[in-house]
């Protein structure tokens, strides 16, 4: 898997003709910054789906205990 890491660790041949070097390397940090915010965001949506998955189970607990609690009256 490709990490802002791996890419802000990658180094290219230099040859006679090649990128300039410093728009090549201002791209690449460009990615980074991007892919580390994705990679934030991405935390933050698992942890969200994580504590919502929660209560809704507790609220269907909650709502199997009321509906139980109802038919026994």
């Amino acid at each position: 898997m490709l990490t802002p890491e791996a890419i802000a660790k990658k180094t290219f041949r230099r040859t006679l003709f090649g990128y300039d070097l410093e728009q090549v390397d201002a791209f690449l940090d460009e990615i980074i910054r991007q892919m580390q915010r994705q990679e934030k965001e991405r935390r933050e949506m698992a942890e969200l789906i994580e504590t919502l998955s929660r209560r809704v189970c507790e609220a269907e607990a909650a709502a199997q205990t009321e509906n139980r609690q109802e038919a026994a009256q």
